[in-house]
């Protein structure tokens, strides 16, 4: 159940004082994350690893958190290969047309 998980991650976030925005659907929020991240900030999507599939309650739909990340980064002004791959925290690539995301 997502909201179950979601109910426990906020036990925790809330332990910490800092800011938080819940949206469930995973495509929206990966989404959401790129757009508002800053030059210095760390996007860490959590929770699937290799699965390219995404299990609901009454059906599998194929949703690759990789794929969905990378459109994303395009959309949001980061072009150029090697932003597709891990390489130790470092963000390939700059912002094209402003200084961070949504410019």
């Amino acid at each position: 159940d997502p909201l179950k998980i979601i109910s426990d991650i906020i036990v925790g976030l809330q332990k910490t004082g800092g800011k938080y925005l819940i949206e469930p659907d995973r495509e929206k929020a990966i989404d959401m994350a790129m757009e508002e991240a800053r030059s210095g900030d760390i996007v860490l999507l959590a929770g699937k690893g290799h699965e390219n599939y995404q299990i609901l309650a009454d059906r599998t739909l194929e949703f690759d958190d990789r794929e969905i990340a990378r459109r994303a980064l395009r959309e949001h002004g980061f072009e150029g290969p090697g932003n597709e791959q891990s390489n130790g925290g470092q963000l390939k690539g700059e912002p094209q047309g402003g200084s961070g995301f949504g410019t």
